[in-house]
């Protein structure tokens, strides 16, 4: 027998000789395999995610890829991995995962996939339906949105809150 084998598909056979000298009929073949290469990874064009409700998004491997196969091992036996799968408001913008498909023997394709996390719900805004203003002296009162705020939100943070109108005096009166 050669130990000298090249990569490839190999026929062996096998024989059992017992301590009387006595041989077992030969195997039937058995087909040797050396597996030296990568899965075969196709990945999903520009992606994107958008955070939830809670500004978080969780990343799985399969958010990134679109086939995945093998020379050898089958597809159940392909083991993804991202380096880093949580994702939140501070990371709005491209980020870049590194993106792993490992077989059966060991060999690993390695990607940095660029992806985009995006912010996409608008803030929800609760205000009072109305208000009453008391002037100053001076005949004018300002109106600042937190006396109106009646718990608006935004999954990433409201960045302001701006008002049409902020300064009345007793011309608005009953407006």
């Amino acid at each position: 027998p050669s130990s000298n084998l090249s990569t490839g598909v190999h026929s062996i056979t096998a024989v059992q000789i017992d301590l009387a000298g006595n041989f077992s009929p030969e195997s039937g073949a058995l087909t040797v395999n050396f597996d030296i290469d990568p899965p075969y990874v196709i990945l999903v064009d520009d992606p994107s995610f958008s955070l939830n409700d809670n500004g978080e998004y969780t990343l799985s491997p399969d958010d990134l890829v679109q086939f995945v196969s093998d020379n050898v091992s089958s597809i159940v036996n392909i083991i993804g991995q991202v380096d880093r799968g949580n994702y939140s408001c501070a990371d709005l913008g491209e980020q870049n995962p590194t993106l792993l498909h490992t077989d059966e023997a060991g060999n690993t394709d390695s990607r940095i996939v660029t992806m985009t996390i995006i912010d996409d719900k608008p803030p929800v805004i609760s205000a009072k339906s109305s208000i009453t203003l008391n002037v100053d002296a001076f005949g004018s009162v300002t109106l600042t949105p937190a006396m109106i705020d009646e718990g608006s939100y935004d999954n990433c943070g409201i960045q302001s809150q701006v008002l049409s109108q902020t300064l009345f005096d007793r011309t608005d009166e009953g407006v």
